[in-house]
């Protein structure tokens, strides 16, 4: 197999022999050997580098009648000798993978899509957050001046409501102290309405002079009075003999005890006078 012109890697074309033995195209060489770097009349080989003359005939053409052995063994090392089902079926295979990527370039790409969207979405959405936060810390801080001030006034209220409740106290000992003494007062009203009528009666009795023990029945304590009537002195007789002397009972008088419930009655023996007769 005849491997392609080194210089332009395509099959043969008018095909020049060079004494060393390499095939180069006649295009090919002939611009090779006309570059502007060969100024005298030899030429090196591109790919050995020796030397050959330009001017005599060493640079020989191979014979036109060796140029088709030469070319078709250059078109048979590019002639694919495998079957037309293992290029299709390679062929099929190429598109399945070609196919697969561009269905995964979509998915990626609808991916990428949507990573972007949540994250401009995010982005607006943090954008929004941060605001409601400072709205949110600017709320705090007037509530914690409401709370102070709400706390102060708080503190002043109980400072006051202890303050009143003392004043109650206080302002309730003096009524239940006002209460005794009013009821006091009203005890002493009480006792002294009692023991007048009977003092002054007693005095009266006592002013009138001495007279029987009587029961009063109006009394609803069966407590006993003196009669006010006066003393009536018996009549002696000249011719009558002499009576002896009679010792009259004792006077008594009353006198009220009461209490805070009740008021009873007691009786205490006066000393009375004797009386004789004549």
């Amino acid at each position: 197999m005849v491997s392609p012109c080194s210089i332009c890697l395509s099959p043969f074309k008018d095909p020049v022999c060079l004494p060393c033995g390499h095939l180069y195209c006649k295009k090919c060489l002939t611009e090779h050997v006309n570059i502007p770097s060969n100024r005298g009349m030899t030429s090196n080989c591109p790919d050995c580098r020796s030397t050959f003359n330009i001017t005599i005939p060493d640079l020989t053409y191979l014979p036109e009648k060796y140029h088709p052995f030469i070319s078709h063994a250059v078109r048979r090392v590019y002639i694919d000798m495998e079957s037309d089902s293992a290029l299709q079926r390679k062929l099929k295979q190429a598109e399945a993978k070609l196919l697969s990527k561009a269905k995964s370039e979509e998915a990626l790409l609808k991916k990428c899509e949507s990573l972007a969207a949540a994250v401009s979405a995010h982005r607006a959405g943090e954008a929004e957050a941060q605001e409601r936060i400072y709205e949110l810390e600017e709320k705090i801080e007037d509530l914690e001046d409401d709370y102070k001030g709400l706390r102060d006034r708080y503190r002043e209220q109980e400072l006051e409501n202890l303050k009143l409740l003392k004043k109650q106290r206080e302002q309730k000992a003096q009524i239940a102290a006002l209460q005794k003494s009013l009821e006091a007062t009203k005890l002493t009203e009480i006792k002294a309405r009692v023991y007048k009528p009977k003092n002054t009666s007693s005095q009266q009795r006592l002013s009138d002079g001495p007279g029987p023990l009587l029961f009063s029945g109006e009394e609803s304590d069966s407590s006993f009075t003196l009669a006010s009537s006066p003393i009536q002195r018996p009549v002696v007789n000249e011719n009558s003999p002499p009576r002896r002397f009679i010792k009259p009972l004792p006077r008594r008088r009353v006198i009220r005890a009461r209490d805070e419930d009740s008021v009873s009655m007691t009786l205490a023996p006066l000393k009375r006078a004797r009386m004789f007769s004549t």
